[in-house]
C-alpha cells in the first residue's frame, strides 16, 4: 500500500488552464481540417459535375449524330480507309449531308486553345438549295471521321469543359447495309 501512495504523489496532473489551452488549440486545428475537407469536397463536386456535363453532352450529341448519319445510305467523304475532320454522305432521297467543324471563338478564348462546334447542313439536290446549319455538338477539342467502307463511319472525339476532358469513339453503320458489302 505504501508503494501505491508514493506512485500517486509522484504522478503529474494537468491544471485546468493547461486543459483549456489544449482544448482551444485542438478546436482551431479541427476547424482548419474541416475547412480544408469542405474545400476539397466542393472542388471534387465541381470536377464531377463538369465530367458528368461532358458525358451528358456527348450522349446527346451521339444521339443527334446517329440520327443524322443513319439517314445516309452512302458515305461520300472520307473515302474508305481515310480520316477527315468532316464527313459527307448521301441519304435515301438523294440529299447530301455535310458534317463539319466550325471554330468556337468564345470557347477558344475561355479554354485558351482551339475549340470547335460540329454542325450539319443538308443540301437538297432537287431544289439546288441547302437548309440552315444546325448544331450537333459543342465543346469539341478534336474530332475526326474515318470511313470503314461506304456504309460505316467511325467517329473519334475529345470534348473539353474547363479542365475536364471526355473522349469517345463510336462506329456508326448507315441504314444501307448493302453498301458496306459492295452489293
Amino acid at each position: 500500500m505504501a508503494n501505491a501512495c508514493s506512485i500517486h504523489r509522484g504522478a503529474k496532473a494537468y491544471t485546468l488552464i493547461e486543459v483549456l489551452v489544449v482544448s482551444a488549440i485542438m478546436s482551431f486545428v479541427m476547424a482548419g481540417v474541416y475547412n480544408i475537407f469542405r474545400h476539397i469536397s466542393k472542388k471534387g463536386a465541381v470536377k464531377i459535375s463538369q465530367k458528368l456535363t461532358l458525358q451528358i453532352e456527348a450522349r446527346r450529341a451521339l444521339l443527334n449524330l446517329y440520327s443524322e448519319v443513319q439517314e445516309g445510305i452512302e458515305m461520300l467523304k472520307p473515302d474508305p480507309g481515310s480520316t477527315l475532320p468532316f464527313a459527307v454522305l448521301r441519304d435515301g432521297v438523294n440529299n447530301v449531308h455535310f458534317l463539319f467543324l466550325k471554330k468556337d471563338e468564345q470557347a477558344s478564348i475561355r479554354q485558351k486553345k482551339s475549340m470547335f462546334r460540329l454542325y450539319s447542313v443538308v443540301y437538297d439536290i432537287e431544289k439546288a438549295s441547302s437548309g440552315p446549319a444546325h448544331e450537333l455538338l459543342k465543346g469539341i477539342e478534336k474530332l475526326s471521321f474515318t470511313s470503314h467502307g461506304y456504309g460505316t463511319l467511325f467517329v473519334s472525339s475529345t470534348l473539353r469543359e474547363g479542365r475536364e476532358t471526355f473522349s469517345f469513339m463510336n462506329l456508326i453503320r448507315l441504314k444501307n447495309l448493302a453498301a458496306e458489302e459492295g452489293a
